[in-house]
């Protein structure tokens, strides 16, 4: 992942993927997660998880326990990412036109 450093916590912006190094003991010390900026309402910022998975809940980090903070820019990987479900519906649509059209093809009514 790259990331461009954030100097001040109030530069945190409401939406934005970070990456926040921290030293809270509930949380892993390294997290990359979507952020709300809390410093004025709880001295906190909050952490979301774009997935949906009951395994990653939202949770706060105080302000003292944040040591860096690098807002999301780019993820490197030398691997494709795996197919969506979008993309297996798309492929599975595709098929099942060829097998209409090869049908269509072999049709009575198309002689």
């Amino acid at each position: 992942m790259v990331g461009e450093y954030v100097e001040k916590l109030e530069d945190i912006k409401d939406g934005f993927v970070y990456i926040l190094v921290n030293n809270a003991q509930e949380v892993d010390n390294i997290v990359l997660k979507r952020c709300l900026n809390y410093l004025d309402k709880g001295g906190m910022i909050i952490c979301k998880s774009d997935n949906k998975d009951p395994q990653y809940p939202t949770f706060p980090i105080p302000v003292e326990n944040i040591k860096e903070v690098w807002k999301f820019k780019i993820k490197l990987t030398r691997q494709a990412p795996e197919p969506s479900g979008l993309y297996e519906r798309i492929n599975a649509l595709e098929g099942d036109m060829i097998l209409i059209k090869e049908q269509l093809k072999k049709s009575p009514l198309n002689n």
